[in-house]
């Protein structure tokens, strides 16, 4: 019997299948594959691209990636987060109120071949606007199912540096926006605020002209552009959970959403250094 397996072996060598070689091979990728899908070493057989392969494990490297971060995140959040608020702030602290511990996964856009596509492409006579370079909407689907739900919409956005260019950006993207303003003290600096917001058909209104001019334009169908964290004193404010943080507003965002008919959409302006782009996150 040993002599006929060993003929065996010598006879699959001699042919150039050898079960020996076959069988760690299989086991290799059997192992893979459990681990993987397949390794590059193991998957590069000649016969398929080992550049395909190398995205799809990091497709996968990222997909596990992400999973570890939220697992992690919830742990973090659990035992070392809501044990410390429930010592040291109040132990019956509502769910709401926690502060959740996440990881940053995203991936930001390579700049360096963004910037070298862009003269490649516009030098062979692609047009590309300026708007798709510049600028970036997250969540854009939210406005664009209300809008085909035939539903009014009013923007809560937070007071940040970049709510002038948002609304500007919005605009010039075939949504016309409303907004209302406390007039500056210095009628020169009001004029060159008010003209540098409406240049490009943007409405706004005084905040002493009351509340009916900015819901008449959202109801002819713009987007109004309302930033409730403002501070009108202890008689008119109360103070809510605004954007992971505690701010003070006026109590009648909901009862302006029912007189326009509006939906109410959170978004969130800021300017992305990394990738040169503002971002309008929805």
């Amino acid at each position: 019997m040993q002599i006929e397996l060993h003929n065996v072996a010598n006879a699959g060598a001699a042919s150039g299948n050898n079960p020996f070689l076959q069988m760690v091979d299989w086991c290799e990728k059997s192992i893979a594959r459990l681990i993987l899908g397949q390794t590059l070493t193991s998957g590069a057989d000649g016969k398929s691209s080992t550049n395909a392969l190398g995205n799809v494990h990091n497709e996968v490297r990222r997909d596990l990636m992400i999973s570890d971060a939220k697992q992690i995140a919830q742990t973090i959040t659990q035992q070392i987060i809501l044990p410390y608020l429930q010592i040291n702030v109040d132990p019956n602290i509502a769910p709401h109120r926690i502060p959740y511990f996440e990881f940053d996964t995203k991936e930001y856009e390579d700049l360096s071949v963004f910037a070298e596509a862009i003269p490649k492409l516009t030098g062979i006579g692609v047009q590309i606007s300026e708007s798709w370079v510049r600028d970036k909407f997250i969540g854009l689907e939210h406005i664009e199912q209300a809008k085909a739900e035939g539903k009014n919409i009013i923007l809560m956005v937070p007071h940040g540096w970049a709510i002038d260019a948002s609304g500007i950006i919005l605009h010039t993207q075939g949504m016309p926006m409303t907004s209302m303003y406390n007039p500056h003290r210095n009628p020169l600096v009001d004029w060159l605020w008010t003209i540098a917001r409406q240049r490009f058909g943007g409405k706004m209104h005084a905040r002493q002209n009351g509340i009916k001019p900015f819901l008449s334009h959202v109801c002819k169908g713009e987007m109004g552009y309302y930033l409730p964290d403002e501070d009108f004193g202890a008689e008119q404010s109360v103070f809510v959970d605004f954007f992971g943080t505690y701010k003070a507003t006026l109590p009648g965002l909901n009862k302006m959403a029912k007189l326009s008919k509006a939906v109410v959409i959170p978004m969130f302006p800021r300017y992305n250094a990394e990738t040169g782009k503002y971002e309008m996150e929805i």
